[in-house]
């Protein structure tokens, strides 16, 4: 091993205490405590833990309200199956704590049949913690209870393992199951007690750590990211550099992200630094197909199955076709997976063309060719402009040059050429689409020609079928996982289950990429990266971090007990620091996403100009687009926050909007989604009771299923977003100091406000008069009510209202002087009553209204749903009418 890998080993091991400490003790401790949503107790004799089959029924009711609970906390609850009750007094606190919790296949909920996913079982970590049950004990209990899984035994082999640690306790955990009475009855009592007992559980997720920190314990020789991160080795860039081709991805990218493309191609560690709906998802998806289209493999690490979603559907979107990816984790992965692994198997994609390529390699030769030139005529025009258009009278040569101009009427407008790059691009991506799917299938036709390769995949695909996790991961150690990278170049997997679908290995993948670097801690990451030769780590400093309770002083005991030294202490603080400020340490490799194109300007601006110092460009800051509806509605009620921490006013008017908007989009025919969101937890927790009572059990289903409500604070809103949102903020006047003050947090308030698309509700109970002076509150409520006008350039000079008179004359709508998403525009047009708008660039005027705009930004625009011409000076005063029949035709062919 060397050096390097030897001096971090203590902080891998210090980070791996540290986790363990602040993970001990998480889990259901009271089945009838806050943390759980909702619950349904099984009656009768305990089948379901007894058959392989792992299902068990509801009353359809029952399940529906489950279900329709499920989808509603959906981003911050998950559903659990547990069994075997403990039961009474520990260390002062009540237990009605079940001792093994298995994940519910949460899509079987509302047909009234229930699955267990009950080969990723595991023990409550709150029972093992109160009970102070020693890693031994796991270890020596865990492959008992697996070896019996399919043969129906976990019950009483759980029941056992509780009873050698008490010899004493009482109680049996099998035959009929013990009822919500007697259970809260026991709980009263101080001696501990086994009950049979089995329940459907929606609680507070609990993250599942177990194998994150055996696999940190096994790393002695770490990988060459984790030397990177942590013994500051500098971020070197390999000779892969030059092999690049982000002309391969099927998309228009920014300069931004094209840097960041490629430097994930090369360096150690990259950075991909974003405020809120400035497309890293869809980099970090560009990214990842970037190295596909070579024949690397991506690992894609997910904080939740919710964020793997939207990442499988950005790099399946943009790549066209889903068969690059492997997803793990839920049921109709699995299923997806086998079915795909069937047809591979079946040789169904053997034979592909071979054109594909050769048309890609003709399109990026012309395009690159067409670009050149086109590059080089922007310059000329601004040129010609300039020289034969001078402030004052125009000498001879001048006129001599506006002569010789007109004798090029017949070559192509630049406007048109534009165009036709334009179509060159669509071509592109089209055939970089093409060229990705065929070639990735010429490389497993190749791979199953060897009867080794198709033994392999068979193997891999039986082991999916394992219903144990003991059978599945010796099944995958049995594979060869470079033939599982090379026909699954894209692996989507959720942090918690890294370690069951991957060998623990070194360097395994060319690049790893990390999503909402902001909230991932240190240790949490281990793992993944060390399975890495690259990383590149996404999110924003200025949302929400990780968040830690383990005392400072338990830290420090900790890093004396590794030998980790007072500077990489505070270098690599388990509570301050976190995977992003890691990494924006170990590299400058940073890439900063300024095109903003989620939410209306309105609904950013105060973001924008409070936490990023004006740096976003507003790619929504389209004409007509703040037509309608306005952006932000405030409405200001006169609500109480009550000592629970909850604003029934608030949540009144919450179900009275609601009531109204759902009868307006119905009327329309609508279904934009809607969220619910307070930085308060009670606020949140009140919400359900409330709408139930205020609007009805039908209507509030209505609104889940068809326009996807969720409510959740801003931790459960990270990542996410909606057309609309409903925010309470759940403070008043008499509330403590304190909870404004959480409300103000920089990152909790930057998430709360920057979750919608479309429209944004607030509801408070505050007057801002009140409010102390920098109060982010007041600032923001203050910039809701201004409206939003494209800012304003430099004055047109009189080609901008010579092209711009002509255009009014032909019954075109006409506006100018402006910038959009940070791009001056010259001139906007129109059809009168269209929707549409086409920018026009005027070429070669003096100032800075005659300066290009490059191709790159042109097609920018256009993925923001505006699309910009350029019209030289010295076209418009050689032939204007071929101009204006120019722009005429594009309105023409937009119809």
């Amino acid at each position: 091993m060397a050096e390097g890998g030897k001096a971090i080993v203590p902080v891998l091991r210090w980070l791996r205490d540290c986790l363990a400490e602040e993970r001990s003790g998480r889990g259901i401790t009271n089945v009838f405590g806050r943390s759980v949503k909702a619950r349904s107790f099984l009656e009768g004799e305990d089948h379901c833990t007894g058959t392989p089959t792992w299902m068990a029924d509801l009353p359809p009711s029952q399940a529906r309200e489950l279900a329709e609970r499920a989808a509603l906390y959906r981003r911050e609850c998950g559903f659990h199956f547990g069994t075997v009750f403990l039961t009474g007094s520990i260390a002062g606190r009540k237990l009605v704590a079940p001792v093994l919790l298995f994940p519910v296949d949460e899509s079987s909920l509302a047909g009234g049949t229930f699955e267990v996913r009950y080969r990723d079982w595991r023990f409550n970590p709150a029972v093992v913690e109160l009970l102070g049950l020693s890693e031994g004990w796991e270890s020596e209990w865990v492959p008992r209870i697996e070896a019996v899984l399919d043969a129906g035994g976990a019950v009483t082999t759980a029941a056992r393992a509780i009873q050698s640690a008490l010899p004493d306790i009482v109680g049996n955990p099998v035959g009929i199951r013990s009822g919500v009475p007697e259970l809260r009855a026991a709980a009263e009592e101080p001696e501990l007690r086994l009950h049979a007992a089995s329940a459907l559980l929606l609680a507070e997720r609990s993250p599942n750590v177990r194998g994150v920190l055996d696999e940190i314990s096994r790393i002695d020789s770490p990988g060459p990211i984790l030397n990177a991160l942590f013994g500051g080795f500098g971020n070197p860039l390999s000779s892969r550099r030059g092999k690049c081709r982000v002309e391969s991805i099927p998309a228009v990218l920014s300069a931004a992200q094209e840097a960041l493309v490629r430097d994930a191609a090369s360096g150690n560690v990259t950075v991909c630094h974003g405020p809120p709906g400035t497309g890293k998802t869809f980099t970090l998806a560009a990214a990842a197909i970037e190295h596909a289209a070579r024949g690397e493999a991506v690992l894609v690490v997910c904080r939740s199955s919710k964020a793997a979603d939207v990442m499988e559907q950005a790099i399946d979107g943009l790549a066209g076709d889903p068969a690059l990816t492997l997803r793990t984790g839920s049921k109709a992965a699995v299923r997806k997976l086998r079915d795909h692994i069937d047809l591979l198997l079946a040789r169904a994609f053997a034979g592909g063309d071979t054109g594909d390529h050769r048309q890609l390699e003709r399109t990026l030769k012309v395009l690159g060719d067409g670009t050149r030139k086109f590059e080089s005529q922007l310059a000329a025009a601004m040129r010609r402009g300039r020289w034969f258009d001078p402030d004052g009278n125009p000498r001879w040569w001048h006129r001599l040059g506006q002569k010789l101009e007109r004798q090029e009427a017949s070559s192509p407008l630049l406007m048109e050429v534009s165009e036709r790059l334009s179509e060159l691009q669509q071509q592109r991506v089209r055939d970089a689409k093409a060229h990705l799917t065929r070639s990735h299938f010429r490389r497993i036709d190749a791979l199953l020609d060897t009867k080794e390769s198709r033994k392999g995949l068979r193997n891999y695909r039986n082991a999916l079928k394992r219903r144990s996790s003991g059978a599945w991961e010796r099944d995958l150690a049995g594979i060869d996982p470079q033939l599982l990278l090379a026909i699954f170049p894209i692996w989507i997997v959720e942090s918690d289950d890294v370690h069951r679908v991957l060998p623990l290995q070194a360097g395994l993948f060319p690049l790893v990429m990390i999503d909402e670097g902001s909230q991932c801690d240190l240790a949490s990451a281990i793992p993944a990266l060390h399975r890495g030769r690259r990383v590149l780590i996404a999110g924003d400093p200025k949302q929400l971090r990780h968040v830690s309770f383990l005392p400072r002083r338990r830290i420090k005991e900790l890093a004396l007990r590794h030998g980790v030294s007072a500077s990489l202490r505070g270098r690599y603080d388990f509570r301050g620091t976190s995977l992003i400020d890691a990494a924006l340490e170990a590299t400058d490799a940073v890439h900063f996403l300024s095109e903003h194109f989620r939410s209306r300007p309105e609904l950013i601006a105060f973001s924008n100009a409070t936490f990023y110092r004006k740096r976003l460009r507003l790619m929504r800051e389209l004409p007509g687009d703040a037509a309608g509806t306005p952006a932000a509605l405030v409405r200001q009620v006169a609500g109480v926050r009550n000592g629970a921490g909850v604003n029934h006013a608030e949540l009144e008017a919450v179900a009275t909007f609601l009531t109204g908007w759902w009868k307006d989009g119905q009327a329309r025919g609508e279904r934009r989604t809607i969220g619910f969101l307070s930085p308060f937890r009670a606020q949140v927790d009140a919400f359900e009771g409330a709408m139930l009572r205020l609007l009805g059990r039908d209507l509030l289903a209505r609104l889940v299923r068809d326009h996807g409500l969720i409510a959740a604070t801003a931790h459960g809103f990270q990542g996410d977003e909606r057309d609309v949102m409903l925010l309470s903020l759940a403070i008043s006047r008499a509330c403590p100091a304190a909870a404004r003050r959480f409300l103000e947090r920089e990152d909790v308030f930057n998430v709360s406000i920057t979750r919608a698309r479309d429209h944004s509700v607030v509801f408070h109970s505050m007057d801002r008069g009140v409010l102390p002076a920098g109060s982010l509150v007041a600032a923001w409520l203050e910039s809701l009510e201004k409206g939003h006008r494209l800012p304003v350039d430099d004055p047109a000079c009189r080609w901008v209202g010579e092209v711009a008179g002509r255009l009014q004359a032909l019954g075109l709508e006409c506006d100018s002087g402006r910038s959009v998403g940070g791009i001056a525009v010259d001139l906007l047009v129109r059809e009168a009553g269209s929707g549409k708008w086409l920018a026009l660039d005027l070429v070669g005027q003096r100032g800075r209204a005659g300066e290009r705009v490059a191709l790159r930004e042109q097609l920018l625009l256009q993925r923001a749903g505006l699309r910009m011409l350029p019209l030289g000076i010295h076209e418009w005063r050689s032939n204007s009418a071929r101009c204006l029949d120019a722009i005429r035709k594009h309105f023409r062919e937009e119809h």
